[in-house]
């Protein structure tokens, strides 16, 4: 068959079987994927990639032109059911990730058919066929593949791309010597070169297709080469070329092709290959240059213009990725053995190992992984040149990526999507594993039992799917739309936000854009505010350009580097003016009489916003003479910033400060004393310790307030946004939500808390001012707020300790309360989320004081008792277990003591027993 078939000169071609088992494993890979599929944005690149497929915009680098073309080609197709543009995106990555598992079911089979008997029985077939739907089925549901599945990414469309090619270079295999079948190598090279226009790893396959050709066509592999130093030249001598003026380049432009088609002539003339090698060349040069969407776009300004490449040079730096800064393979980023260790973890991620129990995992992997090894060594037995192509595909995406990557200890997030081919060709071997396997069985057992034994084979994908169905389920997930949703309508009309990374950036770009929501509102990118190209655009780029408040010139910007502070300065923002007791003691310090201090009482502690009020209240109050001799000391006495911190020597300031302190000092308008336009920090930014105490919270925003404060919240605006504009779809629903998710979504949690700590300080306060019965029913209803917010702040608490310091703040409002039952349920499920001992003593401590409120001294003196099985030696634990036992034999004495019998004879009516009127 496959292997008699290059032996014997007869061409390989599927058969209706083959292409029918093909379509099974497509169309199971397509119903999983349709099932799971996210109905709308996802985190990560998902938002940006949708909205600039949707826009024709410019992505991330290296800006991805294929699958933004693609992406947007797709959002145009009437799909039913999927009126949303969105889903017709997501369902690009549904269609391309079960096309490549239906070309890995062709592939396998194309491996294996021919290595058992020239005229296979129907078991053999069954054999056959079973192992190749099982291994394809198996990387199907993987956990990198399935999740890059159902969401908008790139890596089916590289998968796509990868597995496409590696069928049609056995296609070439198969057939070669037949007239027109290096068209076939053609397509290859223009495809790979096409897919570098999505992502890099397509280009990863063109190694294992080089073997496969030089073991049938030595010189074939050797024109490659040629045709790959071609290309190198151009493209290096593109990329030399940088910065040379227009003459200059195309003089030296055209003596290099000139030289170098002449020398390739010289050299290899006559060749019966030449037209194949400039035709490979050509190929690949109009496969790359799917780029020029890139600066074509980039012209036009869209919203979405990463790295703003209409500059030779911008062009080359989002190709090259400069943005990221360079990357060396020899200075490792982490030890080795952490990076190889890392793989791992994420192999083992592939069949959901890394959520189970011990036993589970042991019973789920291990059958997989012994029959794949298996596989390797049948593979080599059966095939060694098969074996080496595959051997090349999976090092060189597994061991080589490692190696390449150099990924850190300290990634922002987690990277298995990298390595996603390497467990795709993992599954080949699998595959082949089961095949060898039913070969065997049916030579020592019989037919039968091979048959039985393939045909439950088919089950091994059911691994995978039960270890990872709930990490891939995207069906019911809405909180990236609502995330962005509900940041961007934090934000007042017209108003500017602060976003920290992609997951509070992209989703609120994708809302913008697909869903026309708020795009007044401008969203100012920390990290990419690092970038010359991106002040740029907020200043001079519509609709909300800052052109107003970012003043710096091009020059300006182009000149801004990172520095350390060479000695402390002060940032300040507008000014006021009001007679403090501090500035009447620095008034008295400057030898101003007291008559004259004394005319300023009837302003002091008044605020005044700016010179001109403050300079007509003195004149009220002092006469001419007066102001004429003190009334500049007054003046300057009596001014203050209303912003005002200092940065201090030594401290990194970075280009996105430097933007900051910039957009946020023009962004005030000393005229009409407010701001030009509400400006907000978004609650995910971490690094704003400087802003912190004029920051009010807003729900999921900081507002930057006149009024310096600790902690403060806008709590009418916080209840307003949390309460009638928020969305919260899936969160309440039992719907599976990664980590990244839940820590996002304590966010929620956060603005809630601190409305009820906010109310509780509140209530704290007015219980000193208590007058009337209104004023202690007040005091009680701010309780009740705190209690009330807390409880919904519980609900977006997830198993950590955030979560378990929330559930002790709401116990510990309930105790306030005097709700000891509510207060004990609220410790307990503290307890459950942070397993820290100290922490832990402290919970049982609280809770054994509620239930001795309740009287209920044996749980009490229970929760003790745990709390010293923790902490032995805590002598205060002693003492309270002595005391909660002294309680509970008292208690117990008096209820085991006879009650006195009172004769009613000689009771004494209370009513003679009180004072007459």
């Amino acid at each position: 068959m496959a292997q008699k078939y290059s032996e014997s000169g007869i061409a390989f071609r599927y058969e209706s079987p083959d292409l029918i088992c093909g379509f099974i494993a497509f169309f199971i890979a397509i119903v999983g994927y349709l099932w799971t599929m996210a109905p709308t944005v996802s985190f990560w690149d998902a938002g940006e990639f949708i909205a600039a497929s949707y826009s024709l915009g410019v992505p991330h680098p290296p800006g991805t032109p294929l699958y933004v073309l693609v992406g947007k080609f797709f959002s145009l197709l009437p799909i039913p059911g999927m009126s949303d543009v969105t889903m017709r995106i997501n369902f690009m990555s549904v269609f391309f990730a079960a096309a490549s598992i239906g070309f890995l079911c062709l592939l396998i089979i194309r491996l294996m058919k021919g290595w058992g008997d020239e005229s296979p029985s129907l078991s053999e077939k069954l054999v056959l066929y079973c192992s190749a739907l099982a291994g394809s089925l198996i990387a199907a549901f993987m956990f990198s593949f399935w999740n890059n599945a159902v969401e908008a990414e790139v890596y089916a469309l590289a998968m796509f791309i990868i597995s496409l090619t590696i069928i049609l270079s056995f296609q070439w295999y198969d057939h070669y010597g037949e007239s027109g079948n290096n068209n076939r190598l053609l397509l290859i090279v223009y495809l790979l070169s096409l897919g570098v226009g999505n992502h890099l790893l397509c280009f990863l396959a063109a190694p294992g297709i080089f073997i496969l050709v030089a073991f049938k066509d030595l010189r074939l592999a050797i024109d490659f080469i040629v045709m790959a130093l071609v290309v190198f030249l151009f493209m290096n001598f593109t990329l030399w070329s940088v910065g040379l003026s227009h003459e200059m380049y195309h003089a030296i432009l055209i003596v290099f092709a000139i030289a170098l088609t002449g020398g390739l002539i010289a050299f290899m003339w006559p060749h019966p290959n030449l037209p194949f090698i400039f035709a490979g060349a050509i190929l690949f040069i109009l496969g790359i240059s799917v780029h020029a969407y890139l600066p074509i776009r980039s012209f036009l300004n869209p919203m979405i213009d990463e790295g703003n490449p209409e500059t030779w040079q911008a062009f080359m730096d989002v190709l090259l990725r400069k943005q990221y800064g360079g990357q060396s393979v020899v200075v490792r980023r982490a030890t080795f053995d952490f990076q190889i260790a890392l793989w791992w973890k994420y192999f083992l991620w592939q069949f959901g190992i890394e959520w189970m129990g011990k036993i589970t995992k042991v019973i789920t992997f291990t059958p997989i992984f012994l029959i794949t090894i298996f596989g390797v060594i049948w593979h080599w037995l059966q095939n060694r040149k098969t074996f080496l192509v595959f051997m090349v595909h999976f090092v060189i995406m597994s061991l080589g990526l490692i190696v390449y990557l150099n990924l850190s200890d300290s990634e922002v997030r987690e990277r298995d999507y990298f390595f996603v081919a390497g467990f795709y060709f993992f599954c080949v071997w699998t595959a082949i594993g089961i095949y060898g396997i039913g070969s065997w069985l049916k030579k020592e057992f019989g037919e039968k039992i091979a048959a039985a034994t393939a045909i439950a084979s088919v089950l091994l994908a059911a691994i995978p799917v039960y270890g990872n169905l709930d990490g891939a389920r995207r069906d019911h997930v809405y909180v990236p739309y609502d995330y962005g949703h509900n940041i961007l309508v934090s934000v007042d009309q017209d108003g500017l936000i602060f976003t920290n990374g992609d997951n509070d950036t992209f989703p609120l770009w994708y809302v913008q854009l697909v869903h026309n929501v708020r795009r007044d509102a401008t969203v100012m990118n920390l990290s990419l505010l690092n970038t010359p190209w991106y002040i740029k655009q907020l200043r001079d780029n519509p609709p909300n350009n800052m052109d107003d408040i970012i003043k710096w010139t091009d020059a300006d910007i182009l000149g801004l580097y990172p520095f350390y502070q060479p000695k402390d300065a002060t940032f300040s923002i507008g000014e006021f003016f009001s007679v403090t007791n501090d500035v009447i003691n620095r008034l008295r310090e400057e030898k101003i009489p007291n008559e004259t201090i004394g005319l300023l009482n009837s302003i002091r502690g008044k605020e005044y916003k700016n010179k001109t009020e403050f300079s007509n209240a003195l004149r009220e109050h002092l006469s001419a003479d007066e102001l004429g001799s003190y009334g500049s000391l007054i003046l300057n006495s009596a001014r203050d910033d209303k912003i005002r911190f200092t940065v201090r020597e030594g401290k990194l300031i970075t280009v996105k400060d430097l933007a900051v302190f910039h957009i946020i000092k023009n962004n005030w308008d000393e005229e009409t004393d407010t701001w030009k336009k509400p400006i907000f920090f978004a609650v995910t930014v971490a690094d704003i310790d400087d802003f912190r105490p004029w920051l009010s919270l807003e729900g999921l925003a900081f507002r930057i307030v006149m009024e310096r404060g600790d902690y403060q919240v806008t709590p009418d605006k916080t209840i307003e946004n949390l309460e009638e504009k928020y969305l919260f779809r899936g969160l309440f629903d039992g719907t599976p939500l990664d980590a990244n998710t839940r820590k996002l979504i304590s966010n929620y949690a956060a603005a809630y808390a601190r409305l009820a700590f906010n109310s509780r300080d509140q209530a704290q306060k007015s219980s000193h001012l208590v007058r009337t019965p209104e004023d202690s029913v007040a005091v009680y209803q701010k309780r009740v707020d705190a209690v009330k917010w807390m409880k919904k702040a519980v609900k977006f608490t997830s198993k950590n300790d955030t979560g378990s310091m929330i559930w002790r703040s709401l116990g510990a409002m309930q105790e306030e309360m005097k709700d000891w039952h509510g207060a004990i349920e609220s410790f307990e499920i503290s307890l459950t989320y942070n397993a820290d001992i100290s922490f832990q003593v402290t919970l049982l401590q609280m809770i054994a004081r509620d239930y001795y409120e309740l009287k209920d001294y044996d749980q009490a003196i229970s929760m003790i008792e745990r709390a010293m099985t923790l902490s032995p030696l805590d002598d205060r634990l002693k003492t309270m277990l002595d005391l909660y036992q002294k309680e509970r034999d008292k208690a117990i004495k008096q209820e085991t003591e006879p009650t006195a019998v009172v004769d009613d004879s000689t009771a004494v009516d209370d009513s003679t027993a009180k004072p007459q009127e």
